[in-house]
């Protein structure tokens, strides 16, 4: 259980460098709005181009993560005492009268 909290854990961490990264090329963006000069306007370019690298893959990073959790879940689910047979837990609903 342990290892399951530290990978959520990194997950959370590898989605806030996301963010972070997001605003980033938000500001970049809004500075390339008001470039004049060529040049400028290639160094904007040229830097937003390696940011949006650098997101897609941190995110292609944490969908591999959240993609194993899911499996090692399915795995951990059909573990001991999950056969025929066996109870299985029932998802809470509220009720309402």
């Amino acid at each position: 259980m342990e290892a399951f909290f530290a990978d959520v854990a990194t997950v959370k961490s590898i989605l806030g460098d996301v963010r972070k990264k997001l605003v980033k090329l938000n500001k970049l963006n809004d500075e390339s709005k008001t470039a004049t000069r060529t040049e400028t306007m290639k160094r904007y370019r040229d830097e937003m181009n390696g940011v949006i690298e650098e997101v897609s893959t941190t995110a292609r990073e944490c969908k591999l993560r959240l993609e194993n959790l899911d499996r090692a879940n399915e795995e951990a689910a059909k573990g001991a005492g999950a056969g025929p047979g066996a109870p299985r837990p029932r998802p809470s609903t509220q009720q309402r009268h």
